[in-house]
C-alpha cells in the first residue's frame, strides 16, 4: 500500500483509506488489506483519492483530485458521478456527511451540498463568501457546517440556509488552512489546521447575532478625460445625483456611523439598473463603475458585523446618467417625423407607381382585348370578303347578279370599317346563326372528327377512342354546329383527362319517343363537382376547383346554345375522381322545315376541279400545311387550293410545326393568333431549322400595323397577309413564292452542274454567287455542308444517300424532301452532278485516263461512268477532251 495516505474513514470492523494509488479497506484489528479499489476494478477513473465518505444509505462518495466526485452502491456500481460539467469543481478536497443526510464537498470553487435526489446547492461568493476555496468541513452540535477557506472560516446556518463569515480581523490566523485538516472534541470545541498551526473554537462563542452600523454614501469622483480634471460631487444628505453622457465612468466613496468598527464592517452592494445581484464590496470602501450606459439606476448598499447575517439596505442612491443629444428625446422626436415624412413620402410614390401600373396594366389588358377581339372578328370576315370576291372573279357568274356582289362586297368592307370603329366601346356578345342541315352520313362526322382528334392527341397517357352503333346513320343535320358542339367536349374532356380514357360514341337511344340518336363524350378525368354542374352551360361561367383550366367561359354555353338551335338537348353526367359524361341528343327523324337546307344531290360530293394540279416531276402534287385555330378558315381555304396541293392542317402552331416536321410541306400558310403557340414563334422555329427553314411561309393575321409586319419579317416569314384577304390574293402569293423557290433550285443546280466547258472560272462564280444570295444562311450552310461531304467521300463506292443522311444528322427521307424542295432534284442525283463536275475538272486536268477518273469517282465500271457523263455534259469523256484541246 502506498505511503501517501489522503484519508481514512472508519466503517464497522474496516477502516477504508484513501491514497495516490486507490482506495484500500484494510482489517480494522489485523490492518490486513481486504479490497483495493482501482480504475481497473470499480467506476473510480483516478487512482489519486483525496477523500472518502459514507452516507446513510451505505453508500461510498469519492473525491479526486482532478476527476470530480463519484458515488458508488454498496455492491460497488456507479450510482453517481458530478464534474465540472454538471456544475462541481473536479478538484474535491474533502467530504462531509451530516445529521441530516446531506453530504458536502469541499471544492475549490465552492461548497457543494447533496441530497438523496443528487446536487441540492452551491455555496460561493454570491452566498456571502469572502473566498470559495474550501479547505476542510466540520459539523457542530446544532447541525451547522463549518468550513475553512483561504480567507477566513464561514458556515452554514442549518435553519436559515446562510453564510456567515468570519475573517483575520476578528482574529482568525492569517495562514493557509489545510486540506481536510480539521476534528471536533466532546465538547464541541472545533480545530482546523493550518500552515502555522491550529486554529480552535466553540462555534457558540462566535456571535452571530450583533447588527452593523448603518452605512452611507460620503463621495462621488467623476473621471475626466485628457482636457477635463476630475471632479468629485459631496453625497451626504443626496438622494439622487444626475451625470452628464460624459460623466459615466465615476467611484462612490462611503463609509459606516461608528468608527469603532472600522474593518469589522463587511459591505454588499448592487446597482439596480444594470445588475440585481448582491456583490461583496471589496477595497477601502469604494465602488467603481465604468462607461454606465446612459440611464436611470439605484445603488443600493448593505452591511454587517463580521458573521452576522446581512441586514436591510440602509443606504440607496439614484443615478441618471442623462442620453446624448441624438438619442434624447427632442432628438427621438426628429427621428420618429423624419421616419413619418420618409414613409408618407414612400407611400405617395408607391401609390403613385401603383396607380402608373394599374394604369398600364389597364392599357394593357385593354390593347389584348382589342387585339383578340380584332383576330375574332376579322376571321369571319375573312370567310364573308374572300368568297365574295372569289364569286366576283368568276367568268361564269351571271352579268345581272355582278352589281349585286359589287354591292354586297362594299357592304362587308365597310361593316369592316364600323367594327373598326364600336371595337373601342363595346363588344359584342351574341351573334346570329341560322341552322343549315342537309341529308347526310352522321356516322363518317362522328369518325372523322375522332380521327382528328386521336391525331391532335399527344398525351401517350390518354387514350382517345370511336365506337359507332350499327345501323344507319343518315339523317337531317348541321354539320358545322355538330363538329363545333362536338369539338367542344372533345377539347374539353382532353383539357381534363390528364391520363385515362375518352371515347367518342353515337348510338340510338332505346324507348325514345320520338326517336332520338345520343352522341356522347366521356372520359375519366377530373370530374366536376356536384355544386357546379348546374352552372356549366352558363355563359362565362367557371368554376373554382384546383384543376380548373384557364378559359373563358363560353364554350359549353355555345355548344348548349348550337344544341337548343337544333332541336336537341345537350345533358351532362359527373362524379369528381371519376370523369364525366356529356350526352347530346338530336332527333333522328326531323327534316328541320324551318332550317336552310343544302341540295342533297351534292351531298357527300367530291369538288369539281377548275384545272389540274401542278404537279412535281415525280407526278406529285405540292403539299401545303395550313396552320389555323379557326375550323372555318382552315375549310375555307382547303376549298380554294385542294385541287391544286394536298393539304395538311394543324390547329396551332405547335402542331403545326410537328407536322411540318414530320411532313416537309413546300409552302406554310398561318395564322399569327393561336394558342400553344403562335404564329410568329412556330415561323422563328422553322426558319431556325435546317430541316425547314427552305419552307416559304405566308402569315394570315388580324394584325395590320407596321410594327406587327416588321415582327414576322424578322421572324423569317416570306409573305404576309392582312385579314380579311381572299383566296385570289392568297393564290397569287403561293404561286409567285413557288415559282421564286422554283427559280431558286434551278440556280443552285446550275451552280452544281457545268453545262458547259466554255465556261470561265469567273462565271461558275457568279452562279456560286448567285445562288447563294439567294436563299437564307442556314440553306447555304446545309449546301456547302453537304457538298463538303459528297467531295470527302467522293472516291468511295459507299457513297450514297444513307451515308450522307448519318453525316448531316438526318433522316434519309427528311434529307431527300429537303433536296427536292431546295433544289428540284434528289440527293442521289446532286451527288451525281457533283462527281461529275469533278470529273470535269480532273479531264482538263489531262493527267489521268478516262479509266482512273472513273474509278477515282467511286464508279465501279467505266462504262457506267461514261454514260453518266454523257447525261450530263451530251458527250462522252473522249469528246469533251477533243472539244476542250
Amino acid at each position: 500500500m502506498p505511503t501517501d495516505v489522503r484519508s481514512i474513514v472508519e466503517r464497522g470492523s474496516e477502516m477504508w483509506v484513501a491514497t495516490t494509488g486507490g482506495i484500500y479497506v484494510l482489517d480494522a484489528a489485523t490492518g490486513a488489506v481486504k479490497r483495493h479499489l482501482t480504475p481497473d476494478n470499480s467506476p473510480i477513473t483516478d487512482h489519486s483519492v483525496r477523500t472518502l465518505a459514507f452516507d446513510f444509505v451505505g453508500n461510498l462518495w469519492v473525491g479526486t483530485f482532478s476527476y470530480g466526485l463519484f458515488e458508488l452502491s454498496p455492491d460497488g456500481q456507479l450510482l453517481g458521478r458530478w464534474t465540472k460539467d454538471n456544475g462541481v469543481n473536479n478538484d474535491i478536497r474533502h467530504l462531509l456527511t451530516d445529521r441530516h443526510g446531506h453530504v458536502w464537498a469541499a471544492t475549490s470553487s465552492g461548497l457543494a451540498r447533496f441530497s438523496r435526489d443528487g446536487l441540492d446547492k452551491i455555496y460561493g461568493i454570491e452566498q456571502g463568501m469572502a473566498s470559495a476555496s474550501i479547505h476542510a468541513l466540520a459539523e457542530d452540535s446544532q447541525g451547522n457546517v463549518w468550513f475553512s477557506t483561504n480567507r477566513g472560516i464561514g458556515s452554514v446556518s442549518c435553519e436559515t440556509d446562510s453564510v456567515t463569515f468570519h475573517t483575520f480581523a476578528e482574529g482568525i490566523s492569517p495562514s493557509e488552512f489545510l486540506d481536510r485538516s480539521v476534528a471536533t472534541d466532546t465538547d464541541g470545541t472545533i480545530y482546523f489546521g493550518s500552515s502555522t498551526g491550529v486554529f480552535y473554537f466553540h462555534p457558540r462563542y462566535l456571535s452571530s447575532n450583533l447588527s452593523a452600523p448603518g452605512p452611507r454614501f460620503t463621495n462621488m469622483k467623476v473621471v475626466g478625460d485628457l482636457t477635463n480634471a476630475d471632479s468629485e460631487i459631496p453625497l451626504y444628505g443626496r438622494k439622487s445625483v444626475t451625470l452628464q453622457p460624459d460623466q459615466n465612468t465615476f467611484s462612490v466613496s462611503f463609509d459606516n456611523t461608528d468608527y469603532a468598527l472600522a474593518g469589522k464592517v463587511h459591505y454588499a452592494y448592487r446597482l439596480l439598473g444594470l445588475d440585481d445581484n448582491w456583490r461583496l464590496a471589496e477595497g477601502d470602501n469604494e465602488l467603481t463603475f465604468r462607461n454606465l450606459p446612459h440611464g436611470k439606476y439605484t445603488l443600493e448598499l448593505r452591511s454587517r458585523l463580521n458573521n452576522a447575517s446581512w441586514g436591510p439596505v440602509l443606504a440607496d442612491l439614484a443615478i441618471k446618467v442623462t442620453p446624448p443629444f441624438y438619442l434624447s428625446i427632442w432628438a427621438k422626436l426628429i427621428y420618429v417625423l423624419l421616419i413619418a415624412a420618409g414613409i408618407c413620402f414612400i407611400a405617395q410614390s408607391f401609390k403613385k407607381r401603383l396607380q402608373l401600373q394599374n394604369s398600364y396594366e389597364l392599357e394593357r389588358q385593354k390593347l389584348v382585348f382589342f387585339t383578340n377581339i380584332t383576330h375574332e372578328l376579322r376571321t369571319p370576315l375573312t370567310l364573308i370578303v374572300g368568297p365574295l370576291e372569289d364569286m366576283k372573279h368568276d367568268t361564269e357568274m351571271p352579268e345581272k347578279y355582278r352589281d349585286k356582289l359589287d354591292l354586297i362586297h362594299q357592304s362587308a368592307l365597310k361593316l369592316l370599317d364600323l367594327i373598326n370603329e364600336i371595337l373601342e366601346f363595346r363588344k359584342i356578345e351574341t351573334q346570329n346563326r341560322q341552322l343549315c342541315v342537309r341529308y347526310g352520313d352522321l356516322s363518317k362526322v362522328i369518325r372523322n372528327t375522332g380521327l382528328k382528334y386521336q391525331e391532335l392527341n399527344k398525351n401517350p397517357q390518354t387514350k382517345l377512342e370511336v365506337k359507332i352503333g350499327e345501323g344507319d346513320w343518315h339523317l337531317y343535320f348541321d354539320r358545322e354546329a355538330v363538329t363545333s358542339i362536338i369539338d367542344n367536349l372533345l377539347s374539353n374532356a382532353i383539357k381534363y383527362t390528364p391520363s385515362g380514357r375518352i371515347t367518342l360514341s353515337l348510338q340510338r337511344v332505346l324507348d325514345s319517343k320520338p326517336a332520338e340518336i345520343a352522341i356522347s363524350v366521356s372520359d375519366t378525368g377530373y370530374g366536376i363537382d356536384p355544386k357546379q354542374l348546374p352552372h356549366v352551360f352558363e355563359r362565362y361561367y367557371q368554376g373554382r376547383g384546383e384543376h380548373q383550366a384557364p378559359g373563358t367561359g363560353i364554350g359549353l354555353a355555345l355548344a348548349k346554345s348550337l344544341a337548343e338551335l337544333h332541336q336537341g338537348r345537350i345533358t351532362v353526367e359527373s362524379e369528381v375522381g371519376k370523369g364525366s359524361v356529356f350526352t347530346l341528343y338530336l332527333l333522328a327523324d326531323n327534316s328541320y322545315p324551318d332550317a336552310l337546307h343544302v341540295d342533297d344531290n351534292q351531298t357527300d360530293q367530291p369538288l369539281s376541279q377548275a384545272e389540274e394540279p401542278e404537279r412535281d416531276a415525280d407526278g406529285r402534287k405540292p403539299v401545303l400545311l395550313i396552320v389555323e385555330d379557326n375550323p372555318d378558315i382552315i375549310h375555307y381555304i382547303t376549298l380554294s387550293f385542294a385541287s391544286h396541293f394536298d393539304i395538311l392542317t394543324a390547329a396551332n402552331g405547335r402542331q403545326g410545326l410537328e407536322k411540318a416536321y414530320a411532313s416537309i410541306p413546300d409552302i406554310i400558310v398561318s395564322d399569327v393568333m393561336m394558342p400553344e403557340m403562335d404564329g410568329i414563334e412556330m415561323c422563328r422555329a422553322l426558319k431556325s431549322d435546317v430541316r425547314t427553314s427552305h419552307i416559304p411561309i405566308i402569315l394570315l393575321t388580324a394584325k395590320n400595323t407596321l410594327s406587327d409586319k416588321e415582327e414576322g419579317y424578322r421572324a423569317g416569314a416570306d409573305s404576309y397577309l392582312t385579314k380579311p384577304f381572299s383566296s385570289s390574293l392568297l393564290h397569287s402569293r403561293i404561286n409567285n413564292l413557288l415559282e421564286v423557290r422554283r427559280n431558286m433550285a434551278a440556280q443552285m443546280v446550275e451552280s452544281v452542274s457545268l453545262t458547259t466547258a466554255q465556261e470561265s472560272a469567273q462565271d461558275i462564280d457568279n452562279k456560286k454567287k448567285m445562288a447563294s444570295e439567294s436563299i437564307n444562311q442556314i440553306d447555304a450552310d446545309f449546301l456547302n455542308h453537304l457538298t463538303q461531304i459528297i467531295k470527302k467521300n467522293i472516291g468511295s463506292e459507299k457513297l450514297n444517300i444513307d451515308l450522307i443522311a448519318s453525316e448531316m444528322c438526318m433522316s434519309p427521307s427528311s434529307l431527300y424532301r429537303k433536296m427536292r424542295a431546295l433544289t428540284g432534284i434528289s440527293t442521289t442525283e446532286y451527288i451525281r452532278r457533283v462527281r461529275m463536275r469533278h470529273a470535269e475538272e480532273l479531264l482538263l486536268q489531262r493527267q489521268y485516263s478516262v479509266s482512273e477518273i472513273a474509278f477515282m469517282l467511286g464508279f465501279s465500271a467505266p462504262s457506267y461512268f461514261r454514260q453518266c457523263f454523257k447525261e450530263e455534259f451530251g458527250c462522252t469523256p473522249t469528246e469533251f477532251i477533243k472539244r476542250t484541246e
